[in-house]
């Protein structure tokens, strides 16, 4: 992030900064004079924080194991360094509820950042090299760049979060995009603005591209620890469509960065939990959650089992002339029937057939009755149900071997081989008195949907016919039968004399 990027979001005046004690205990950290007594009496001037640090040490977290009953006692069992990163942090929470745009959840994101600051504290002491209470700081603060630009260009971030909406794998890319900066790249000036330690804003922003397990030397990188820590946080807070692939990714980076197995990883998530619950409740925030990580992995597998027998009963009846156009993607995304391009090969190869075993085909456009006016009165969403309902109703009603595809926006195509005539003027009355019973449920309510169908035919040698020629014989009668009143089918004129 630049630093005229940076002087534009701090000179908003609305960015998160640490409350004055905070202030005068980093002041002492960076003071050579500064002792334990020092740090004591700044933190006695708050009375809400001292409660804090005192019900901390007596937390089983600390792992102090005895009774501190006087904040001079707490103070000298954290040390100074410790007892000034955990003030700091308890005071961040505490004074970091500022005014940030609407869908930007706070209570939310300093939960999950408890989450990310306990999984950073346990993976530090668990690798060495690292202090536990400097990695639970940095775990605290990764995401603090998004309070900052949540509260300091609320508008232009509100946008961003709508343009990341169920992608949150491209968060930073479309904020560096939309904002020139990363979310980290905007924490980690203002750390460096608040003249934290260059250790903790450097790793943070080294998150962003997470290095490689361990350095030159063989030792295990701040960064990537604070990278497995988001991870572990991510498992823990986030939706289950927000962490796919998570599950795979923490058990790999485990195994290879701590030499986990995956029971060694169950037993530490479960740890770092309990840490997130007990910290939550020193602090007052919403924290901890009744799932395990086997849980988690069982409703992984349960989803992947879900799509799978989802898509196996998908396919069971389709046929086997369609087996390839499902392969290649043919399907519309909206209606789940063929698309056009599906339609246009379908419509061709029987065609083809038709002409090779002089068997008659038949071709009917269906078209959805005012769909434009019942588009602006009910929605896009409305309008986008009432054509599923419209596509599944036509793919119920054919014969195996019809098919259906959606021809452009409301309107289908059905295409039926070896259909005689009185057979294809009951397949039309039967494909329009269907659609009409259906029912599109929406919010609570419930519309009605009818269609006009225009039916053509080719039979070889006396009518053959192109596709073309097929197509824009049943479209003039599909015509007619809007024209005629709407609700209703026409068929061409041999038809009817069958039929």
């Amino acid at each position: 992030m630049t630093e005229e990027l940076f002087a534009k979001l701090k000179h908003s005046k609305r960015l998160p900064s640490p409350p004055g004690v905070a202030w005068r205990i980093l002041q002492l950290s960076r003071s050579d004079d500064a002792c334990l007594d020092d740090m004591t009496q700044a933190i006695g001037s708050d009375p809400a924080l001292a409660g804090r640090i005192l019900r901390f040490v007596n937390s089983p977290t600390a792992g102090i194991g005895r009774r501190i009953s006087t904040l001079d006692e707490a103070v000298n069992q954290l040390g100074l360094r410790g007892v000034t990163l955990m003030a700091l942090s308890f005071s961040l929470i505490s004074a970091g509820r500022v005014e940030v745009c609407p869908s930007f959840d706070l209570e939310r994101a300093w939960s999950r950042s408890l989450a990310c600051a306990v999984a950073a504290r346990r993976l530090a002491t668990l690798a060495g090299r690292m202090d536990p209470n400097e990695a639970f700081i940095m775990g605290l603060l990764l995401h603090i760049g998004q309070l900052a630009l949540a509260s300091g260009w609320p508008d232009a971030y509100e946008q961003v979060l709508a343009a990341a909406a169920g992608r949150q794998h491209k968060l930073l890319a479309i904020e560096k995009d939309r904002l020139g900066a990363s979310h980290l790249e905007a924490g980690a000036h203002l750390l460096a603005d608040w003249r934290l330690p260059e250790c903790i804003w450097q790793t943070i922003l080294q998150v962003q591209n997470p290095p490689p397990p361990r350095d030159a030397a063989g030792h295990i990188h701040p960064a990537h620890l604070l990278h497995m820590a988001d991870i572990t946080a991510r498992l823990l807070c986030d939706l289950r469509e927000e962490r796919k692939g998570d599950i795979e990714t923490i058990l790999l980076l485990a195994g290879e960065t701590l030499e986990m197995d995956e029971k060694a990883w169950m037993d530490f998530y479960q740890q770092v939990s309990a840490d997130w619950r007990a910290y939550g409740q020193v602090l007052s925030i919403k924290a901890g959650t009744d799932k395990s990580f086997q849980d988690l992995q069982d409703e992984a597998r349960e989803q992947i089992a879900t799509l799978t027998l989802a898509t196996q009963l998908e396919s069971i009846g389709i046929k086997k002339q369609n087996q390839e156009l499902l392969e290649r993607s043919r399907i519309d995304s909206l209606t789940a029937v063929g698309n056009r391009a599906a339609f246009d090969e379908r419509l061709a190869g029987e065609l083809e057939r038709a002409k090779r075993t002089q068997r008659p085909l038949v071709l009917c456009l269906l078209d959805v009755d005012y769909f434009k006016r019942f588009n602006d009165a009910h929605g896009h969403l409305a309008g986008d149900a009432a054509l599923q309902v419209v596509a599944k109703t036509l793919d119920d009603t054919v014969r195996k071997m019809d098919f259906v595809a959606r021809y452009g926006g409301e309107e289908f195509a059905v295409i039926a081989p070896e259909c005689n005539p009185p057979s294809a003027a009951s397949l039309a009355e039967r494909l329009r008195a269907a659609v009409k019973e259906a029912v599109v449920e929406l919010h609570n309510s419930r519309f009605k949907m009818t269609v006009s169908v225009g039916v053509a035919f080719a039979h070889w040698p006396h009518h053959a016919r192109t596709p073309g020629e097929l197509i824009q014989a049943a479209d003039t009668h599909l015509y007619q039968a809007k024209k005629g009143g709407r609700d209703r089918c026409r068929l061409e004129e041999e038809l009817r004399r069958a039929a």
